[in-house]
C-alpha cells in the first residue's frame, strides 16, 4: 500500500486491503470458493474412508479446509485481484437491468425463435434424407 511519500508500507497477512470497497464481490468470491473448498473436503473425506484411522481422516479433511480458507483469504486480499473486484462492482452498479415485463417478452422471443429454427433444421434434414434415399445413396 503506497503512503503519501511514495513508499510502500508492509502489510501483514491478516490485514485487509481496501476494506469496505468491493464488499459484495468479495463476499460472493468467498462464498463461491468456500463452496468449492467444502465440496472438496466432502470428497476428500469420502476418499479417506479407506483408512481405518479416524484421526487421519479428520486431519486430512481439516488440513484441506484450513489451506482452502487461507488461500481464499489471500486471494480476496491480493491487491491486483482486489482492484479487479472493486472495478467489477463499480461497473455492475452502472448496469441498467431490464424490467420483469421486458425479460419475459425477450424470453418468449428467444424460445419462439429457437423452436422455429429447430423446425426449419428438422425440415431441411428431413428433405436431405428423403432426397438421398430417392437417389439411392442411403
Amino acid at each position: 500500500m503506497a503512503t503519501l511519500d511514495g513508499k510502500t508500507e508492509k502489510r501483514s497477512f491478516f490485514s485487509i486491503y481496501k476494506p469496505g470497497q468491493g464488499m459484495y464481490v468479495r463476499w460472493g468470491t468467498v462464498a463461491g470458493l468456500g463452496l468449492v473448498v467444502l465440496l472438496g473436503a466432502w470428497w476428500l473425506a469420502k476418499e479417506l474412508q479407506g483408512f481405518n484411522s479416524v484421526p487421519i481422516q479428520a486431519t486430512g479433511t481439516m488440513l484441506w479446509i484450513a489451506l482452502g480458507a487461507a488461500l481464499t483469504f489471500w486471494l480476496v486480499n491480493k491487491p491486483s485481484f482486489v482492484e479487479f473486484m472493486i472495478m467489477t462492482e463499480s461497473e455492475m452498479r452502472k448496469v441498467t437491468w431490464p424490467t420483469r415485463k421486458v425479460t419475459i417478452t425477450s424470453t418468449r422471443v428467444v424460445i419462439f425463435l429457437t423452436l422455429l429454427l429447430g423446425a426449419i433444421l428438422w425440415l431441411v434434414d428431413f428433405g436431405f434424407k428423403e432426397f438421398f434415399q430417392w437417389c439411392g445413396i442411403l
